[in-house]
């Protein structure tokens, strides 16, 4: 039984929300609520659990996001574990966390680049240079307020990607990590990755 299943500060939910009317706030409030519930109970569920509400958020931290989202802006809203929660508890604390929503990338945008020369590469030294491409992608999005905590791609597209610098054997490549949608800060960032010639670079 002893299992961690949810862990201190992990997010239940994560909406985005833009109140039109003041009347829908706590009706939007109470379906996010529901929603972190239902994921709160899934994880903790024991086979004897019957659903029900076990999640219990302090009513004056209700009535302070119902305050924050109140002004018509687009927020993100996530309402996160208190604590650390084992399997078959029967009450998981939690709290609401409100961020502005932001518009995080642009589609076609170049999030980041990586330089690689081909001479001197071999199938390791490419796959290393793909994957700190990603992690300094997904820097610079965290960097710009993005909430998640992965990128969205395309793994047919990395292999093939891979292959096709593998079997160039010379030259000066970048390689490009770009945005393929318009994101938000709640939005899992698509990106796609192209190749280059730095020479091309350089003549810009």
């Amino acid at each position: 039984n002893g299992d961690v299943v949810i862990s201190s500060g992990q997010s239940l939910v994560t909406k985005t929300i833009k109140i039109e009317k003041t009347d829908d706030i706590k009706k939007q409030i109470e379906s996010i609520l529901q929603q972190a519930n239902f994921y709160a109970f899934n994880l903790t569920k024991t086979n004897k659990s019957k659903l029900r509400r076990i999640l219990l958020v302090r009513k004056d931290h209700i009535e302070n996001l119902e305050k924050i989202i109140a002004d018509r802006r687009s927020w993100v809203v996530s309402i996160k574990s208190a604590g650390n929660i084992l399997r078959g508890e029967n009450y998981v604390y939690a709290f609401p966390e409100a961020r502005l929503n932001r518009s995080i990338t642009r589609k076609g945008e170049i999030i980041a680049t990586e330089n690689i020369s081909l001479a001197n590469s071999d199938s390791e030294s490419i796959r290393k240079k793909i994957k700190l491409l990603l992690s300094s992608t997904l820097a610079e999005v965290k960097k710009r307020g993005s909430l998640s905590s992965e990128l969205k791609i395309n793994a047919n597209q990395i292999n093939n990607l891979g292959k096709n610098l593998l079997s160039q054997k010379e030259g000066d490549i970048q390689i490009i990590a770009k945005s393929m949608n318009d994101s938000q800060s709640a939005d899992k960032v698509s990106i796609s990755l192209e190749l280059q010639s730095v020479q091309i670079n350089l003549r810009n």
